[in-house]
């Protein structure tokens, strides 16, 4: 059996070091991600899967502790990963105070937007709120 597992696992090791993570999300045009972020934001597909594990992959690298938990000094830290290809592709947003150039005026924001947007108002956020935050008040308004 053992000789079988190391088998596999390296076999699986081996196969999946050569997959890009996220195809559309880290890779392709503005007119790709903008049609991928509109077919994430329907319920059942397979990009709003992939988008689904994307935004757990960020959550996930932030809970340091493995709480379940993020706080809020790695709150912007994962806003600016969701923000990175827009950013990249001159997307605009309708919250300007995401894209502030005032790094302090900006991080406030974002603890602003921590506390608005979970429902105990505290300083922390669980992964369902974060997925929710980062799909309806990021992602959605570029869709």
């Amino acid at each position: 059996f053992d000789e079988w597992y190391r088998f596999s696992m390296e076999h699986i090791a081996a196969k999946t070091a050569t997959l890009d993570p996220h195809p559309i999300l880290d890779h392709g045009n503005k007119e790709q991600y903008m049609t991928f972020i509109k077919k994430a934001m329907e319920v059942g597909t397979a990009e709003n899967l992939e988008l689904y594990w994307f935004l757990v992959e960020i959550f996930t690298d932030a809970d340091c502790n493995k709480d379940g938990l993020i706080c809020k000094r790695l709150f912007p830290i994962m806003v600016n990963k969701v923000l990175s290809n827009p950013v990249k592709f001159g997307l605009s947003h309708p919250d300007k105070e995401m894209f502030e150039e005032d790094e302090d005026k900006k991080i406030a924001h974002m603890e602003k937007l921590l506390v608005e947007n979970n429902p105990r108002k505290d300083e922390k956020m669980t992964l369902d709120e974060w997925v929710k935050f980062a799909t309806e008040k990021i992602l959605k308004q570029f869709s």
